[in-house]
């Protein structure tokens, strides 16, 4: 039998033990192959000492082991949440960017995890990744850069997210409460729903639509988040 057949067959009876949580079997089959030169077997290797499943949990071990296999992620998974190694938010970007996981590095900037708070590294790398959701829920919410809801609504149209703009329109979140911009926007994603609600809502009320105004107050409540800001509440 050829090393590659041998390997596959390993992997094999090496996945369905760990399956069974038969880690025992499972370490030994994959020990065998990553002998053979697999590379896969070594990110399972690495997983296990990373877990702790069967061996004794090695973050280190686990590091060499997910290296052999070029699995970058999984590494800068592990020091951007400190799992068995010292937290190292560095490192962490480090590896994303060998992975080319540029939104877990956005993500990072962005809340702060295991890094220094940085709105605009963020967006430069939600930016070349094209996330442009993400950077519309920052202008949003007031996450990292100062809220701004012109700049929330023209990244959410490059995506198309007209649902995120209907219930900025709607609920007041970094615009004025607008309830006709909001249906016109929820109409070009056909929430009918949502807009049905809306008018269901008010339908006692007086109703301007040139302002698209109700006068008077809704009985929807808007939370506000520590800052006092308005903060997206989508419950319906």
């Amino acid at each position: 039998m050829e090393d590659q057949e041998i390997i596959k067959y390993l992997l094999c009876k090496g996945t369905k033990a760990y399956r069974k949580k038969d880690y025992k079997t499972a370490f030994e089959c994959f020990t065998k192959a990553a002998n053979l030169g697999s590379e896969e077997a070594m990110s399972h290797l690495g997983a296990m000492y990373r877990d702790g499943n069967g061996v004794n949990q090695d973050g280190q071990k686990a590091v060499e082991y997910l290296e052999k296999d070029s699995n970058f992620n999984a590494i800068g998974e592990m020091y951007r949440d400190g799992n068995d190694v010292k937290q190292d938010g560095q490192k962490a970007v480090e590896y994303f960017e060998k992975a080319y996981k540029l939104d877990a590095i956005g993500e990072m900037y962005r809340d702060g995890n295991g890094i220094e708070q940085n709105g605009q590294k963020a967006i430069e790398y939600f930016e070349k990744t094209g996330n442009f959701d993400a950077i519309g829920e920052m202008y949003r919410d007031g996450t990292g850069v100062e809220q701004d809801g012109q700049k929330a609504i023209e990244y959410f149209e490059k995506t198309n997210n007209f649902r995120a703009i209907g219930f900025m329109y709607r609920d007041g979140i970094g615009v004025k409460q607008d309830y006709q911009k909001a249906i016109e926007y929820f109409s070009k994603n056909r929430d009918w729903r949502i807009i049905d609600e809306i008018r269901k809502r008010n339908k006692d009320k007086e109703w301007n639509k040139e302002k698209g105004e109700i006068k008077g107050k809704t009985k929807r409540q808007i939370k506000l988040n520590t800052d006092g800001k308005n903060k997206a509440c989508y419950i319906i």
